[in-house]
């Protein structure tokens, strides 16, 4: 058995000259192209999940807070799954006050939303 796997192998390749850029490009189309990547769909896709519209939630929250600070666990829902939804709706908070557009407080074990300008006027 071994003698038949050693008869099997391939011969050494001798490397003679570095790769190129297009030789890298082109390889890796050809990869691409092997593997299937144009019909490779996301992980949520999948999964059977929807994808995560920042953009979604950011209206949802502007429009919930008209000039007023609310809780964020009043902020309607954007995904039918509850879990996933809060973690969304959260990162959404993240990037809108590191945007200045809201400002985060947590009083206790809840997080108040208010607008920015609210926040520095106030």
């Amino acid at each position: 058995m071994q003698r038949l796997l050693a008869a099997s192998r391939s011969l050494d390749v001798a490397i003679t000259e570095f790769p190129t850029d297009s030789d890298l490009f082109s390889s890796s189309q050809v990869l691409d192209a092997f593997v299937g990547h144009d019909q490779m769909v996301d992980a949520d896709a999948f999964l059977g999940r929807d994808c995560f519209q920042m953009e979604a939630y950011r209206s949802i929250v502007l429009a919930s807070l008209q000039g007023r600070t609310v809780r964020f666990d009043t902020l309607p829902p954007v995904c039918p799954d509850k879990r996933l939804d809060r973690i969304r709706r959260f990162i959404t908070l993240l990037f809108m006050e590191q945007a200045h557009e809201v400002w985060l407080e947590q009083r206790e074990r809840e997080i108040l939303v208010m607008p920015y300008e609210a926040y520095v006027e106030g």
